[in-house]
């Protein structure tokens, strides 16, 4: 049993290891939240779905389907190329959270079907508004 184990997570990391991916999760995690952050400076802070605040706390909230799916992302990326140097980390990380935000924008534009990509700002702006 125990080798299978072995075994098996020999094959999902394909041959790197732990420390190849806990950098690159570091890093990239980095990049993405900082891409989320800097996107996160045009909202609209009028708007009844945000608090005209900024919140830590709402930011998280707001964007952690984001943050996980790109997440998901770099991992398939890490398994699928070298991706070593720091700076390859930190340009994919910025390019997957860009992607992504690209590819949520155009679904969610495209269909109203969708709803596990839609978060629910309105309830979590009224807890957070005191007015």
């Amino acid at each position: 049993m125990g080798t299978s184990l072995s075994e098996a997570v020999e094959i999902i990391l394909g041959g790197k290891t732990g420390g190849y991916y806990i950098a690159g999760f570091f890093f990239s995690l980095l990049a993405i939240i900082l891409s989320v952050y800097i996107h996160s400076k045009t909202r609209d802070k009028n708007s009844p779905c945000t608090p005209y605040k900024f919140s830590w706390r709402f930011f998280f909230w707001d964007n952690a389907k984001r943050i996980v799916a790109g997440m998901i992302v770099m991992f398939i990326l890490f398994r699928a190329a070298d991706l070593s140097n720091i700076y390859a980390m930190l340009s994919v990380g910025f390019g997957v959270s860009y992607s992504l935000d690209k590819i949520i924008q155009w679904v969610m534009e495209k269909s109203d079907v969708i709803d596990f990509l839609k978060t629910d700002r309105d309830n979590f702006a009224k807890k957070e508004d005191p007015q």
